[in-house]
């Protein structure tokens, strides 16, 4: 019985000794993954970037992403970036409205943003143009032939007229397309707004714009049916819609 005992415990001592090994043998690949996994890492924090993949940008050349965060990113190692920083540089750019930054594995550093887009081209007081948004921004006016034939917003210098001529615009374009697409200017004079017309050199008064979707539907009824009835639109000087659904020629 003895001699069945002592085998026993061999089995046992034998076994048990193979899964000390194996349990050792598991923990020293895990020891080893994770050294190599420490090392690789810091070895790719080490690393500068090498490309900037920019997506997004319309009226900004990549160039001029690049030229916006160059200090932020030459020579730095990754694990020295300040993506935030980085994120807010952009951001504080004109014409970005908004900016997603992030390392891309093989040393590629990421960049997604939205730009702000241009709604009409705003003169100011000097007479120098820009670009404005639907949200009263107002940017650097650039050559960009998406946005070379935007109607133009003059004499607007206070917030309220800001806000009154782009509500002009906007009721235009989604009401009205056709009128819209022949309205080149917005102008603001003694309290009253003027609308002037691409196709001839007539102006069309709407006073404030107090029943503003009545006024524009009374311009574009009239403007259709002139153009129906082939008569020449460039003798007329003015048309005065100040009065509801009542259209004054001059």
């Amino acid at each position: 019985m003895s001699i069945n005992n002592d085998n026993t415990n061999n089995i046992t001592n034998n076994s048990n000794n193979i899964r000390i090994k194996s349990i050792l043998i598991l923990i020293g690949v895990v020891i080893v993954l994770v050294i190599i996994a420490i090392v690789a890492n810091n070895w790719f924090n080490k690393q500068t970037i090498l490309n900037i993949s920019i997506k997004g940008n319309y009226m900004l050349t990549d160039a001029e992403v690049n030229s916006i965060i160059d200090s932020k990113i030459m020579n730095i190692q990754q694990q020295g970036l300040d993506i935030m920083d980085i994120k807010r540089t952009l951001i504080n750019n004109e014409f970005i409205e908004s900016a997603d930054v992030f390392i891309k594995s093989k040393r590629f550093l990421g960049i997604n943003i939205i730009e702000k887009v241009p709604f009409a081209v705003f003169i100011d007081k000097s007479g120098v143009p820009y670009f404005i948004d639907k949200d009263k921004n107002i940017f650097s006016y650039k050559l960009f032939n998406t946005y070379n034939d935007l109607p133009i917003i003059n004499n607007c210098n206070t917030d309220k007229q800001k806000t009154d001529a782009i509500n002009i615009l906007i009721v235009l374009k989604e009401k009205f397309p056709l009128l819209y697409m022949n309205i080149s200017e917005v102008n603001y004079n003694k309290k009253e707004y003027k609308l002037l017309l691409k196709i001839a050199d007539v102006s069309i008064n709407i006073g404030d714009i107090t029943d503003l979707d009545s006024k524009l539907a009374t311009i574009d009824s009239f403007l259709n049916n002139i153009i129906k009835l082939s008569n020449d639109i460039n003798k007329f000087k003015e048309l005065d819609v100040r009065w509801n659904n009542k259209i004054i020629i001059h």
